[in-house]
């Protein structure tokens, strides 16, 4: 019976020890299942996953990023540098490259995934646990009005700049045409 108390507070016991040394990173992105980024065929956009150092951890990190799924070849880590040190309590950007062909069918929805694994820092020779995470991305291919790039400025072509300059012109003549008519 003593033998089985004692197992169990041990296990206990270790379990305790091994959360006060665990790292609380994670990944954060605005895309889910239920919202994925909606792009159109031809576009390309860069979108970054979040990278946070906080909760429990007490010491600054560095995880290594592999795109483990781009997408059927849609996807790219844009850093040529996929280590990112991650300091406690901060959190830095990883930006994807997101590029749709022409011919994209509408109405597909590719998953691109990200691993992140933490790189062991090898101080002090002890064997180290490390942990890691993973982050999916939908992407959902939609038609031109439907996509998060569309902008109906744009596609009229007025940009902001020729926006301004109409808007200045017509305050500049309703002035003028108020002036000539006080004078």
């Amino acid at each position: 019976m003593n033998k089985k108390i004692g197992m169990i507070v041990g296990a206990v016991g270790l379990l305790v020890m091994m959360s006060l040394f665990a790292s609380a990173f994670g990944v954060s992105t605005s895309y889910w299942d239920e919202n994925p980024l909606r792009i159109a065929p031809g576009e390309s956009i860069t979108v970054s996953l979040g990278l946070q150092n906080g909760g429990g951890g007490t010491e600054d990190i560095t995880l290594r990023a592999e795109l483990t799924n781009d997408g059927g070849g849609i996807a790219t880590l844009v850093d040529e540098d996929l280590d990112y040190f991650v300091p406690v309590g901060g959190g830095v950007g990883v930006p994807i490259r997101i590029e749709l062909s022409e011919d994209a069918e509408t109405g597909i929805t590719h998953q691109i995934t990200v691993s992140f694994t933490q790189v062991a820092s090898g101080e002090g020779g002890m064997v180290r646990l490390t942990g890691g995470v993973v982050s999916n991305l939908p992407v959902e291919v939609v038609g031109e009005e439907e996509s998060e790039l569309y902008t109906p400025e744009a596609k009229k072509g007025l940009s902001g700049f020729w926006m301004i300059v109409i808007a200045l012109a017509v305050a500049l003549t309703i002035f003028l045409i108020a002036r000539s008519r006080k004078d």
